[in-house]
C-alpha cells in the first residue's frame, strides 16, 4: 500500500466535511466498517462487542473501580 493510501482514513476523518457529523462509527480503508460477525485476525470489519453499548458501560463501571474514583 502507498504512503499517501495509510493515511488516507485519518485524513478524511480528521479534515472531511462528509464525516462531520458522524460519531460513534469504525472506519477503515476511508470508509465505515462492515459489521463482522465472525471477528478473527486478518479479517476486516468490527466485531459485535465493539459496539454493544451494555459492554461499553461494563467496561467504563471496571475502569472507574479500579482506579477507585467512584
Amino acid at each position: 500500500m502507498h504512503l499517501r493510501g495509510r493515511a488516507a482514513t485519518s485524513v478524511l476523518l480528521a479534515a472531511s466535511p462528509l464525516v462531520a457529523d458522524v460519531t460513534g462509527r469504525y472506519f477503515e480503508d476511508a470508509a465505515p466498517a462492515p459489521a463482522q460477525p465472525d471477528p478473527a485476525p486478518g479479517k476486516n470489519g468490527v466485531a459485535p462487542y465493539a459496539t454493544d453499548p451494555h459492554l461499553a458501560d461494563r467496561l467504563f463501571d471496571e475502569t472507574l473501580r479500579m482506579l477507585d474514583t467512584k
